[in-house]
């Protein structure tokens, strides 16, 4: 998709949260520890087309100008300028870019009221799920529900309608599935039943291995679609000139009229590169095709610095462990060996059937400039200097998609 208009416009973000419930952990001695199973998360986005081409769910730019103006030398208007020294040709610009990408598997809220096709038509009761939230607030007041603050994200409905009935006595339980393959003969169907009360007593308890299989922390990331959201700080330019302009002259003597990029200049976030003539996003290596979780654009700048540092990249993380509860069985966890390892591929084990798609937000930027500009004196010798300035607001005001329409989202 190509960027269009002034300003960046993205879709804003939201999330609903599902088979969530509470359970309890009696100890021998008497009384007992309570527990949130969080279940798992879906993302979506309002108004945002899944099904057309490109997976940009973002337009526009900011811009940012830049300008040097000579108030006390030779090209001051003021009568009692300094006329001793002269410019030699004009300044050349040095940037420094710094970007907030964000590239999130989104499904589809309410798809069709007849296909009852999407996040809307989970099979999770109503009693429990909380949501949809918009982004960074939450109704029951806990910050940490933010997307921002989820440590390893993961959306896989535990029980979710595939059948063309939508009913729910023959919906599937993807966990269930998933533990029947694992376990073999070890696997007990009544320990994976789907009814239980939103406050349960815990199967493993330091009383004794009594208890629902669902009072377990969530479930490992080896039974989701993962990871879901990914945030990215890229550096595009790091006190560099413009690709493709010039090089800077390492010999003051070597400066001759013709030196330098002009006295003002604009550029863009996301930046635009003017050899390219593409934006280069952290999650795609061509506008709008964004990369499955684990994959990255791999372009290096001349100085071999990539958008994404192998050390920033997503890593694995273990099953949450508290105190000395396990979970329901070591072989439905994530492998232990992949803890900390960097992921390089995108975890999804239903397929095709998952009925979203991965899609990237370029969310604003920083951008700084500053200019050497080389004086010579009227009796000899030549000296530079650098003008620094930063602009932190970009000239057109960031947006969401549903900001001017009357009503929140």
């Amino acid at each position: 998709m190509a960027i269009t208009g002034q300003g960046i416009q993205f879709y804003p973000l939201f999330w609903t949260f599902h088979d969530q419930w509470k359970f309890y952990v009696p100890h021998i001695n008497g009384g007992y520890s309570i527990f949130n199973h969080f279940g798992h998360v879906h993302f979506f986005m309002l108004g945002f087309d899944l099904s057309r081409d490109g997976g940009d769910a973002f337009s526009g730019q900011q811009t940012y100008n830049f300008q040097i103006q000579d108030v006390w030398g030779p090209r001051s208007k003021d009568p009692n300028q300094n006329d001793l020294y002269r410019v030699i040709g004009k300044p050349k610009w040095y940037y420094q870019v710094t970007e907030l990408w964000r590239r999130i598997f989104v499904q589809p809220w309410d798809k069709s009221t007849d296909l009852k096709q999407g996040v809307k038509y989970d099979a999770s009761p109503d009693d429990k799920r909380m949501g949809p939230f918009r982004e960074g607030m939450a109704n029951h007041g806990l910050t940490s529900y933010s997307p921002y603050f989820l440590a390893g994200a993961r959306s896989l409905p535990i029980e979710y309608f595939r059948s063309p009935e939508h009913v729910r006595s023959i919906r599937d339980n993807y966990v269930a599935d998933r533990a029947r393959a694992l376990l073999g003969s070890d696997y007990d169907d009544s320990k994976y039943n789907l009814d239980h009360d939103n406050f349960l007593l815990a199967r493993y308890n330091d009383a004794g291995d009594t208890g629902h299989h669902a009072g377990v922390d969530p479930f490992s990331d080896e039974l989701y679609i993962w990871p879901v959201l990914e945030y990215q700080k890229v550096v595009q330019l790091d006190w560099e000139i413009l690709p493709g302009s010039p090089p800077d002259v390492t010999d003051l003597d070597d400066a001759t009229d013709r030196y330098g990029d002009g006295w003002e200049t604009q550029i863009t976030v996301p930046f635009v590169d003017p050899v390219a003539q593409k934006y280069r996003s952290p999650f795609a290596n061509d506008p709008g095709i964004v990369l499955p979780f684990g994959q990255y654009n791999e372009w290096a700048s001349l100085g071999n610095r990539k958008l994404v540092p192998t050390a920033n990249r997503l890593r694995h993380n273990p099953h949450p462990q508290y105190g000395d509860r396990r979970p329901y069985d070591q072989r439905l966890d994530l492998d232990p060996a992949k803890a900390g390892q960097v992921i390089t591929q995108w975890h999804n084990p239903w397929g095709d059937q998952s009925g979203g798609r991965i899609v990237q937000q370029c969310l604003g930027g920083i951008v700084q400039v500053r200019a050497r500009i080389i004086l010579e004196h009227k009796l000899g010798g030549r000296m530079d200097t650098w003008v620094t300035a930063t602009q932190y607001l970009p000239s057109t005001d960031f947006e969401g998609s549903d900001q001017k329409q009357g009503t929140a989202a």
